[in-house]
């Protein structure tokens, strides 16, 4: 089980041959049976460690789960992710990721 009271950063990638588009493509991340606190904020970081959100309309954390909506058309992805938890806690005692891309209805 692992318990957490600062911040962890996860990259996003995508397989070859898929691509996002801005104001459609939605990446949803859900973390097992991780259950964030209310107060947890996501941001969008760049190589060197500085806020970057050019390419992500929005981050928003809401119980196991990280959504991202896209802002721009890109076929790779460069940014991380960086969840800060506001010295509340998690919790996580499953080690499953999961990932969701859905652009124009299609799920994959």
């Amino acid at each position: 089980m692992l318990s957490s009271y600062g911040k962890f950063t996860f990259t996003p990638s995508l397989g070859s041959k898929v691509k996002v588009y801005g104001g459609t493509s939605t990446l949803v991340y859900t973390f097992g049976n991780i259950a964030f606190h209310d107060n947890t904020m996501c941001r969008v970081m760049n190589a060197a460690g500085t806020a970057y959100s050019m390419k992500v309309e929005s981050c928003v954390v809401s119980s196991a789960s990280v959504t991202l909506i896209m802002n721009e058309d890109a076929s790779s992805l460069s940014f991380s992710v960086e969840i800060l938890n506001a010295g509340t806690g998690y919790t996580w005692s499953t080690d499953t990721v999961t990932g969701t891309l859905t652009s124009y209805g299609a799920s994959v």
